[in-house]
């Protein structure tokens, strides 16, 4: 090899060497940031998992399994009453963290036509299919549920 053949070699090592470590600099900036390992993180709404456990929840405040007694249901007859089937369930925040199996943190919002009811948290385990309710939350009053939308918007 002549001179200024390694000479170009030792030139390109050296150079490369020193941009190195700006493209592994450049590579972490390019790459997103990941979400902290088992905590809660935002989930999609229309998400069908997200959907079952929001059932879920409703189904077991219907079979009167809630902890809480919320205003809400003295308006629907309690949680045998005739109304509710004109009720549903919509999910205003939702949050998911992976553990054995997923926890939901949910603040859902019971609507009736074009009236919100009430409004109330709740966390779903869902273990592989096997659900039950962990936490029965706060309830929300609609109008404080309506000024969080605004102030998103």
């Amino acid at each position: 090899m002549n001179r200024s053949t390694a000479a170009l070699a030792l030139f390109f090592l050296l150079f490369h060497g020193a941009l190195s470590p700006l493209a592994q600099a450049a590579e972490k900036l390019r790459t997103p940031m990941r979400k902290m390992l088992g905590g809660y993180n935002e989930v999609d709404p229309e998400d069908d998992r997200l959907i079952n456990a929001a059932n879920f929840a409703l189904t077991s405040l219907w079979a009167g399994e809630s902890s809480r007694e919320y205003s809400f249901l003295t308006l629907l007859g309690g949680s045998e009453g005739e109304e509710r089937d004109s009720v549903f369930v919509k999910i205003i925040e939702s949050q998911q963290q992976v553990v054995a199996g997923m926890n939901y943190k949910l603040t859902l919002g019971m609507i009736q036509g074009e009236n919100c009811l009430g409004v109330f948290k709740v966390t779903v385990y869902d273990r592989f299919g096997d659900m039950s309710v962990t936490n029965w939350g706060d309830e929300v009053s609609c109008e404080e549920i309506r000024d969080a939308e605004i102030n998103r918007i």
